[in-house]
């Protein structure tokens, strides 16, 4: 299983690569965190793609491809912030972002940080964390603390939210809701956390 941006990037091209040798082909369904890779040699030799989903905007805006769940990237979907500011409106004024310290995912938390201030909602911490996992939580949870985080975004991926969520538990630090993206619907989550993961919801989309 390849390892960091560079390698996964290379993978990515790879796969790409002997899918246009094939010939007749087309790419279906599947998603990665890195997809803004591989694009230019997939329509160097014409390879369609239907995405199960994109995350970068040069994934979701190029060429030859479609999406069932449209990911453009100067829109977001909020209908899981709407439910969130109508059921925790106390929370919406003191909002953290906490996300893995990748060029993808800060832009991705970026953007999900303007769409929740048009809305309504107000941040009083932005935190990056180290996307193979910390030594501990922690200092992050006790800085999300001091600044009075209520409800937090996180964009990442669920084993280091599990563990993320286990030792907020454990400290007695816990949020009114942390929200996450669909990646996050997974076992290792639930199973990983347990009740400490009572309070996360999990942005899906269906269509």
């Amino acid at each position: 299983k390849p390892q960091g941006r560079n390698q996964i990037a290379r993978f990515d091209q790879q796969r790409v690569i002997e899918a246009c040798d094939e010939g007749d082909f087309f790419s279906v369904g599947g998603g990665a965190v890195f997809d803004d890779t591989g694009q230019p040699d997939r329509l160097a030799c014409g390879l369609p793609i239907i995405f199960g989903y994109a995350v970068t905007a040069q994934a979701s805006e190029s060429d030859l491809s479609m999406q069932p769940v449209p990911n453009p990237g100067q829109e977001m979907n909020y209908g899981s912030a709407k439910y969130i500011m109508e059921n925790f409106p106390d929370s919406v004024g003191a909002v953290g972002s906490f996300t893995g310290s990748l060029e993808t995912t800060v832009v991705v938390a970026e953007k999900n940080k303007e769409a929740l201030e048009q809305l309504g909602f107000t941040y009083v911490y932005e935190g990056t964390y180290n996307p193979q996992g910390e030594q501990s939580w922690r200092p992050f949870l006790e800085a999300m603390q001091s600044a009075g985080v209520r409800g937090l975004r996180w964009v990442g991926e669920p084993v280091n939210l599990s563990k993320f969520l286990t030792e907020a538990a454990g400290v007695g630090i816990t949020f009114d809701w942390v929200l996450a993206d669909a990646n996050h619907y997974d076992l290792q989550l639930t199973d990983g956390a347990g009740e400490a993961a009572d309070s996360t919801f999990v942005n899906t989309n269906f269509y």
